[in-house]
């Protein structure tokens, strides 16, 4: 849907002869390379150059985080399910020098996206991961009901992303919540359990996170595009305020009414292939 969705906002764009709002030089809509665009994402892959459409890897821009997530999977996979603690510190502090490289060279954490960038955000995706491989091997087994402290932590959450940061001290405020304010929450809500109430709510925005990610490029392109009057200042508060309501409760109901659902039928498809492959093989003669 989000890929989709994207695609047709560009070649709107292009059929209206209009340039793209999203990259900084703010060039024409190439066809060409809107449909190899489209290809290159339909495979979960990075096009080989930036795109001059959003100036990003991918179609929709967030998905580079999301193909380095493959990438630090299939590491584990390979070797890291099976790494000591020795190990996995120095894959911690081979992605932190990383980081703190990319922050002080860059000015800020918010990379990934374009080729020069893409060691930053291997550094970021590989040091989250292996962090939090880490805080589950060492979690508290028995956690505590402790409502008062997981509504907090929802507080900070929400506080640390939408505090507006200058940009002389933006390098050292990623660091800081990279490589210590995000673990130590991690840990601490690993230790604790929600209330009832803190529960819903919570299991409510992790339902809707991933299509939220996904679907919110697309739909504040469209948005922009269909209400520019929505970005004046006066109505820019009361308008992104709705937005955000409007794109959680919409990838809620997405990721609940259809996402869900599809994801059933195929594993039990997939599950029924396997089944069937098995039975094959078991009625073979012994030697065939």
């Amino acid at each position: 849907i989000a890929l989709l969705s994207m695609a047709l906002f560009f070649a709107t764009l292009n059929y209206q002869d209009l340039p793209t709002p999203i990259d900084d030089l703010h060039r024409k809509i190439s066809l060409a390379e809107l449909a190899f665009a489209l290809l290159t994402g339909v495979m979960f892959l990075p096009a080989p150059f930036t795109l001059t459409l959003n100036g990003a890897l991918f179609l929709i821009s967030p998905a580079w985080s999301l193909f380095n997530e493959l990438m630090v999977n299939l590491a584990y996979a390979i070797k890291g399910a099976r790494a000591g603690t020795k190990g996995i510190a120095v894959v911690l502090a081979a992605s932190a020098v990383v980081l703190i490289f990319a922050a002080f060279h860059s000015g800020k954490l918010h990379l990934g996206f374009r080729w020069h960038e893409m060691y930053a955000g291997m550094g970021r995706v590989f040091f989250s991961f292996f962090a939090g491989v880490l805080i589950y091997r060492y979690r508290k087994v028995a956690m505590e009901v402790r409502p008062l402290l997981a509504t907090l932590c929802l507080i900070i959450v929400a506080c640390v992303l939408s505090v507006p940061i200058e940009d002389d001290i933006r390098p050292y405020y990623d660091l800081l919540f990279v490589l210590l304010g995000w673990p130590l929450l991690l840990s601490i809500c690993c230790a604790i359990a929600p209330g009832p109430w803190v529960a819903r709510l919570s299991d409510f925005l992790g339902t809707a996170s991933y299509a939220v990610y996904v679907l919110h490029i697309p739909l504040l392109a469209w948005t922009v595009f269909l209400f520019p009057a929505l970005t004046e200042p006066e109505f820019a508060i009361y308008a992104g305020s709705v937005f955000i309501v409007v794109t959680v409760l919409l990838s809620w109901s997405l990721t609940v009414y259809f996402d869900q659902p599809v994801q059933k039928r195929l594993k039990r498809w997939l599950k029924a292939g396997a089944s069937g492959n098995n039975t094959k093989a078991s009625s073979l003669p012994e030697g065939a």
